[in-house]
């Protein structure tokens, strides 16, 4: 994964996306950035903070999630919100 990833997408007609990860190294702590309605899970990784509010750029309304891989390899992620809803996800690796 490069340092920062931005997308910007619309959920499926169920309220789903997918994003597929390609993590290059053990250990790998990433901040999710996302719509503050929209359910975020990775298996196979750990989520150790959720819906944190984001003080920094509160004009674009986007919640926080704190995560942590333990092994390189292919990570799904996970979207889940409303019927084609558009969305903003950013991701930063830490």
């Amino acid at each position: 994964m490069t340092k920062t990833l931005g997308y910007s997408l619309t959920l499926n007609a169920k309220g789903q996306a997918y994003i597929q990860l390609a993590i290059k190294e053990w250990n790998e702590k990433m901040v999710f950035a996302v719509n503050p309605d929209v359910k975020l899970t990775i298996k196979g990784a750990d989520i150790n903070g959720q819906y944190i509010t984001n003080k920094y750029c509160l004009e674009q309304n986007l919640a926080l999630h704190h995560v942590n891989t333990h092994e390189w390899g292919s990570y799904l992620v996970e979207l889940q919100g409303k019927p084609n809803q558009l969305i903003s996800l950013r991701i930063v690796k830490e």
